[in-house]
This record gives C-alpha cells, sequence and structure tokens, in this order.
C-alpha cells in the first residue's frame, strides 16, 4: 500500500505542537503529585518567609507598617513576574522556525510498506517505522514522534477526507504496533 499526501505545516501547527508537548512533559513530571497542593504550600512558605522577616525587623526595634509592607511585596512580585514573563516570550520568539525553513512549509508525505517517506525544498527523509516512537492525536494534528519531544507535524486539514486521516493512522499502527511510546 501506498499512499501520498502534501501537508503545509504554519507556526500555528508549530505552536500547536510546542503545546502538546510541553502539555505531556507537565503531566509525566507531576504524575503522583498534585500541582495545587503544591503551589499552595510554596505560597504559604513564602508567607512564612515574609512574616518571620517582619518578626525580626520588629523585634530589633524597628516598625514594619505592614500594608506598606503588603503593597511592596505584590508590586516587586509583579514586577519580577513580570520581567521573567517577557523574557521567557523573547526567547520563545527566537526559537520558532522560520517562516522559510525546513519545519513550516510544504512537505510531501509517502506512505509505504518499508518507510514513511518525507520530501520538502531542503531534501528528503526516509524514516524506518521502528524510528516512529509514538503516533499522537489531538483534534487538529497528528504528531509521529520519533524522540520525546521531536516529531512530525501532520494537520489533520491536510487529509481530503476523515476516511484518510483514518487510512493514515491505520497504516502507522499497522507498522508500528502501537501508537504510544
Amino acid at each position: 500500500m501506498q499512499t501520498d499526501f502534501h501537508i503545509n505545516v504554519t507556526i500555528d501547527d508549530y505552536r500547536a505542537f510546542l503545546s502538546f508537548v510541553q502539555t505531556r512533559a507537565r503531566s509525566a513530571i507531576s504524575r503522583g503529585r498534585n500541582p495545587t497542593l503544591s503551589r499552595l504550600l510554596t505560597f504559604f512558605i513564602w508567607m512564612g518567609i515574609g512574616l518571620a522577616l517582619s518578626l525580626l525587623v520588629n523585634a530589633f526595634g524597628e516598625q514594619v507598617h505592614l500594608p506598606s509592607a503588603i503593597g511592596a511585596a505584590i508590586t516587586v512580585f509583579t514586577i519580577v513576574v513580570s520581567m521573567i514573563y517577557w523574557q521567557m516570550k523573547k526567547i520563545q520568539d527566537q526559537m520558532m522556525p522560520q517562516s522559510d525553513g525546513a519545519v513550516l512549509g510544504s512537505h510531501h508525505y509517502q506512505v509505504r510498506e518499508e518507510a514513511l517517506h518525507i520530501q520538502s525544498s531542503f531534501g528528503a527523509t526516509q524514516l524506518a517505522w521502528q524510528g516512529i516512537k509514538s503516533l499522537e492525536e489531538t483534534s487538529t494534528h497528528f504528531f509521529l514522534f520519533i524522540d520525546r519531544s521531536v516529531g512530525f507535524i501532520l494537520p489533520k486539514r491536510s487529509f481530503a477526507t476523515e476516511s484518510q486521516q483514518n487510512n493514515f493512522k491505520s497504516a502507522v499502527i499497522e507498522r508500528c504496533g502501537s501508537t504510544k511510546l
């Protein structure tokens, strides 16, 4: 069986892939732990440190105006979190693939018995079926993972019909044996 199809990967597809990988990593890290409880515990620890510092200052005879201290703490916290957010956003924007690069743009896929062939304007890849670690599916994409966070992005809109999507999924599962790592 040979199936051919063309895919056009956009920046939004790449963002969906990143979001999927990040969500999967977060769930793997927090497996068996309650993230809300962890955050609440961290909050109370920092509150305790702040209270201890206030009491320490008061113990040495200095007065701490509590509303001013709380206001200052909230202001500093907001500034620091905003700076971290914008720095991370800047770094993430720098890491996005180029619109005319190897990740984004047009790709031609051929599902063959021996391997998955992928061709773009930058070259061709022959991916042996045993090199595919998992096939993950969302409502809008298939992601073919070849490692924990490396994979190929296949937007479902690239398939003409739902039947073609199902045929592709079945072909991958048949050749790889499973859809999960």
